[in-house]
């Protein structure tokens, strides 16, 4: 990535979520492997210098994802990198002198059907997810430990949390940095062979952040999540009226490593590339 920023010229670089390593497999409470203390590690040990070195030459806007450990969001949050800015929820002005934009990160998704909670909410209805396989026991990490947890009663969803983000700004002037994806787009869709599949529906986005960018219009919106998303569609962006949504869908298993590079002139004109 610095490379590129450095080939390139570029002026920001927005990373949507799962930053971490995923070592060890899907995270439970055997799991020795992926630990709070091992991305901790990795933040401490390497992460914190690398972006110190990539902000020496550009802006970052980040979050964190679903497979990152809440627990370890203050070793970024709090150490304040000029030029670096971690979202949670929250919404900030571009720092560019040539265009009037805000950013608004978001890192939560939709229940799923693994153990770790962090980062999760229901889609529009509390309780309703009819549209995927998921769990709501599971654990959420605080500390240096994972504590049980049960979403069956919880009542925040992704739809509550949009329209409140939407306050902070004129959405039609936001990049969206999200983790979740929207709803039936080439951006959600996952393998027929995914053993999380619920019969044959492959597409496991947000109805909320769907209805979220046909209403508000946001000027772009950009997604992770869905590692294998691109691989199944063929696409890494949607349309939808004005707005313009993205994933670079990398393959967090290869040593190739997928991009969009766009510009803020013209995001609909966005590549996806690999390196």
């Amino acid at each position: 990535i610095i490379d590129l920023v450095r080939q390139h010229d570029i002026k920001h670089v927005f990373m949507c979520g799962d930053l971490l390593p995923k070592d060890g497999g899907s995270w439970h409470p055997e799991n020795t492997v992926r630990t709070i203390a091992m991305q901790a590690a990795f933040i401490n040990d390497y992460f914190v210098d690398y972006l110190t070195r990539l902000v020496n030459i550009t802006n970052v806007y980040a979050i964190f994802g679903n497979d990152d450990f809440i627990a370890n969001y203050h070793l970024v949050k709090q150490r304040a990198i000029p030029n670096v800015t971690f979202l949670k929820n929250q919404v900030v002005k571009l720092v560019d002198d040539h265009y009037d934009l805000s950013v608004a990160g978001y890192p939560y998704v939709g229940v799923t059907p693994f153990l770790h909670k962090d980062w999760e909410r229901w889609d529009e209805t509390p309780g309703v997810l009819p549209h995927k396989i998921h769990r709501t026991d599971g654990y959420i990490s605080e500390g240096h430990e994972h504590l049980p947890v049960d979403l069956k009663d919880d009542r925040r969803t992704i739809a509550a949390d949009l329209e409140q983000l939407a306050t902070l700004s004129d959405p039609s002037r936001t990049i969206y940095v999200c983790h979740e994806a929207p709803f039936d787009t080439p951006l959600d869709q996952i393998s027929l062979a995914n053993k999380y599949i619920d019969g044959e529906q492959v597409h496991i986005g947000s109805h909320a952040m769907r209805q979220f960018i046909e209403s508000r219009q946001p000027f772009m919106t950009m997604h992770g999540h869905i590692h294998e998303t691109f691989a199944e569609s063929g696409d890494f962006m949607w349309r939808c009226g004005k707005s313009v949504s993205v994933t670079a869908a990398n393959d967090f298993s290869s040593e190739t490593l997928s991009y969009v590079l766009f510009s803020l002139g013209a995001p609909a004109d966005a590549r996806r590339l690999q390196l």
